[in-house]
């Protein structure tokens, strides 16, 4: 009995299986496998490296805006880069004057987005040594 044709699962190869011995094998070899593999796991996992590099653009951004004193900025109505970029997880600051803010640490800065006006606000320029929150 001819057993059936089978092409590799790898779209980067499609090549035609005839030699195999079980209709399970979905791929032509162990490398086409690992690459298919390796690429479907950079597929998922690109919108978080993407991320994590406008994180540090914004890192160094608010170090130079500390080098100039800036505690506070607006940012254009649709800007690509602040309108999707993912903070850290966001907690309560209680600040000096008694207002309340969503805050996400990035290194030594505390950082509070308001999106109805548009501003990003700086917090605690320098070394946090204490709890916060």
């Amino acid at each position: 009995m001819k057993r059936p044709e089978i092409v590799c699962a790898n779209p980067n190869c499609k090549e035609r299986i005839t030699d195999h011995k079980s209709t399970r094998r979905k791929f032509c070899s162990t490398p086409c496998k690992n690459s298919y593999h390796h690429n479907k796991k950079l597929e998922e996992q690109e919108d978080s490296i993407a991320n994590d590099r406008s994180i540090k653009r914004l890192k160094r951004f608010l170090k130079e805006m500390e080098e100039m004193e800036i505690e506070s900025f607006i940012y254009k109505e649709n800007s690509f880069f602040f309108n999707n970029v993912v903070l850290p997880t966001k907690q309560t600051y209680i600040h000096d004057d008694g207002e309340e803010y969503l805050v996400s640490r990035l290194d030594n800065f505390l950082v509070h987005r308001e999106r109805n006006t548009k501003t990003i606000k700086i917090f605690k320029h320098g070394p946090i040594n204490k709890t916060l929150f």
